[in-house]
């Protein structure tokens, strides 16, 4: 079951609003942006990413004894006996699996959910919860996207620039909202920018998983570079800027 979910793991799926079965009596549920704005985005991105930290994130120095480890045997043990990862793990599996998470260092194993109806959060639990929340990790799918349908080159006429440059704008904007001022204002900000644009009523945002939101302003940037690009292209003279695939907001 969990090989055949990490092969349909693709952005309609993430983007339903219905639960997502990772298995028999688990389920991923993924909260909206009314939760979202309740808990805070900062701690809410804190508790996805807890499933991602890397081998080396969690060790400083590798060690005779922790090569002998694989990296979710590094992971599990940090969460196992680091206080602050265990309250973090329990808070994140209340918020995503609405399920308690139970520890056992006698045995160095964790269960998602109590007693008798709880799961191994084994090897193979892990690496398909890893790549749900990689996927839900719409900040860091933001550095590893390319997305500018107009690329800068270094024949470029001064219009062809500043086309270029106002396509670039609109895509740094979200960019440096995140990293200047109080992240809280700045979510509602967005809140109130997709509202806006979008025509949704602020019950309709509000309602939203944070994935379908970051997905829809992402979209309307799109739509704003294909349109600037399609207005502004026969002022376009240089042949590398000719050349430039206008990529349609749809593909």
């Amino acid at each position: 079951i969990l090989q055949l979910l990490m092969n349909n793991i693709n952005l309609g799926l993430l983007l339903c609003d219905t639960p997502i079965e990772i298995m028999p009596g688990l389920k991923l549920y993924q909260p909206t942006v009314r939760d979202v704005v309740l808990i805070g985005e900062e701690h809410y991105n804190l508790l996805l990413r807890i499933w991602l930290l890397k081998r080396e994130q969690l060790i400083t120095q590798e060690t005779e004894a922790s090569l002998k480890l694989n990296d979710f045997e590094i992971w599990a043990n940090y969460m196992l006996n680091v206080p602050a990862m265990k309250e973090a793990l329990e808070e994140s599996c209340l918020i995503f699996f609405h399920k308690k998470i139970e520890f056992f260092s006698f045995s160095n194993t964790i269960y998602i959910g109590e007693g008798d109806t709880g799961h191994l959060l084994d090897l193979g639990l892990y690496l398909t919860l890893k790549t749900l929340f990689s996927k839900l990790d719409y900040t860091q799918s933001d550095k590893d996207s390319d997305n500018d349908q107009f690329k800068e080159t270094q024949n470029m006429s001064p219009r062809e620039r500043k086309i270029y440059e106002r396509m670039k704008a609109g895509r740094e904007k979200l960019e440096k909202m995140k990293q200047t001022g109080d992240k809280n204002d700045i979510f509602g900000k967005q809140i109130v920018g997709l509202v806006a644009i979008g025509h949704y009523t602020y019950k309709e945002v509000y309602d939203m998983t944070m994935l379908q939101f970051v997905m829809a302003l992402r979209k309307y940037l799109d739509i704003q570079s294909y349109e600037l690009r399609t207005q502004l292209s026969p002022y376009i003279s240089s042949e590398d800027g000719k050349n430039q695939e206008n990529k349609h907001w749809l593909d």
